[in-house]
């Protein structure tokens, strides 16, 4: 059982180490199409993920989505 277990952990961490190096990739194809000056506004971004969200989660209204403290 302990030894299934440390396997299991092994494998998991192969899994996410591959995942790291792929975002590393990801991140530096980012910044090269940063500094050639092709980059998208944030606020078209933020909008995008919005309209994703509503699609993914069947809320339209996404402020009810979260709660806010004033006190905070």
């Amino acid at each position: 059982m302990i030894i299934a277990g440390i396997k299991l952990l092994e494998e998991r961490e192969k899994i996410y180490q591959g995942r790291f190096e792929e975002l590393k990739r990801e991140i530096a194809i980012a910044v090269e199409a940063s500094e050639r000056g092709e980059v998208i506004d944030g606020e078209i971004v933020f909008r995008q993920l919005e309209q994703k969200l509503r699609v993914v989660s069947g809320y339209q209204d996404l402020d009810a989505l979260f709660i806010f403290n004033e006190d905070s």
